[in-house]
C-alpha cells in the first residue's frame, strides 16, 4: 500500500469514512443524535494552509526560488514590499529566508543603489541582522547588480561602506567575500574594494587605539584622500554621537564626480 501524507489520509469516525480536511465529529454527548457543526472556518483555513505548505516544500528550491522572486515582485507592484513581516514571513514559509537577500537586491535595487540601500533599510536589516550567509547571499546580489550595471563598479567602495556603516554587512562577511568573488568579476571587485578593506583595517586599528584614550581627550586626525576611479574618498573628522557599527571609527565624506555625497545619511 502507497503511503500517502497524514495530511491527505481520510479520517474514520465513528465507522464513517471521512475525506481529508471537512470533518465533522459525531455528538455523542447528545441523546438526539445531531451531527456537531463542522470545524470552525478559522481552523479549516489554517488545515488548508499546511497543506500549501507541504505542496510547496515539495517543490526544488529553483522553483521555490522563482516563487519567491515573483512574490517580491508583485509586492513591489503592489507597495508592500516595505512590510518586512510580510516579505520575512513568505521566505521562511519557503525555507528560504537566507537566500531571499539575494532575490532582494535583484528586485530592489539598479543604478539608484545607495539611495535604496536608505529606502529599504528596515527590510534589508529583517533579513540580514546576525546571519552571515544571508549576508554573503546579498553580497551575491551586488555582484549581479554589477553584471548588469557595470558603471557601479566605480562606487563599490561606497556601497561596501554604507552597507557596514548601516549594519547589513559585518567585516568578516565583506572580507570573505572578496576572496572569493566570481571569477569573471575577480580583477574589478578586488581592485574596487582594496581602499575598503585597507579602511576597514585602519579603522580597526583606530578603534584599538580608542579603548586606551579617556573619552575626554580629543584625538586629531590626519586629512587623507584616496581615489577609486572616480571616486575620490577623503577622512572626515569623527562626529559625535554616531551610533553605527563604526561608531569609533572616522566616517568618511565621499566626493563622487565632483559632488559631495552625505555618506551619512545612507
Amino acid at each position: 500500500m502507497a503511503y500517502k501524507p497524514k495530511s491527505l489520509r481520510a479520517v474514520v469516525c465513528q465507522g464513517i469514512v471521512i475525506g481529508p480536511i471537512i470533518t465533522f465529529l459525531k455528538n455523542v454527548s447528545n441523546d438526539d443524535g445531531d451531527w456537531a457543526e463542522p470545524l470552525e472556518t478559522e481552523a479549516l483555513s489554517a488545515h488548508i494552509g499546511k497543506l500549501v505548505i507541504d505542496k510547496d516544500l515539495d517543490k526544488s528550491v529553483d522553483d521555490r526560488l522563482d516563487m519567491l522572486h515573483a512574490f517580491f515582485i508583485k509586492a513591489k507592484k503592489d507597495g508592500s514590499i516595505k512590510n518586512s513581516t510580510k516579505m520575512l514571513n513568505e521566505a521562511q514559509r519557503l525555507e528560504l529566508k537566507t537566500k531571499a537577500p539575494l532575490l532582494l537586491a535583484d528586485v530592489l535595487l539598479d543604478q539608484n543603489v545607495l539611495k535604496q540601500l536608505k529606502e529599504y533599510e528596515n527590510l534589508f536589516l529583517r533579513f540580514l541582522e546576525d546571519d552571515p550567509k544571508a549576508q554573503r547571499n546579498f553580497l551575491g546580489g551586488i555582484e549581479q547588480l554589477i553584471q548588469k550595471h557595470s558603471d557601479i563598479i566605480k562606487s563599490l567602495y561606497v556601497i561596501l561602506y554604507a552597507c557596514y556603516i548601516n549594519d547589513l554587512i559585518v567585516e568578516d562577511v565583506i572580507v570573505a567575500w572578496a576572496a572569493k568573488v566570481k571569477k569573471s568579476l575577480a580583477r574589478e571587485i578586488i581592485n574596487a574594494s582594496q581602499e575598503f578593506l585597507k579602511w576597514l583595517a585602519e579603522a580597526e586599528e583606530e578603534d584599538d587605539e580608542d579603548k586606551d584614550v579617556d573619552n575626554g581627550i580629543e584625538v586629531d586626525f590626519d586629512e587623507r584622500a584616496q581615489t577609486v576611479g572616480t571616486t575620490v574618498i577623503a577622512e572626515a573628522p569623527n562626529m559625535n554621537g554616531t551610533t553605527t557599527a563604526a561608531s569609533n571609527v572616522t566616517p568618511l565624506t565621499v566626493i563622487e564626480d565632483g559632488k559631495e555625497v552625505d555618506i551619512d545619511n545612507i
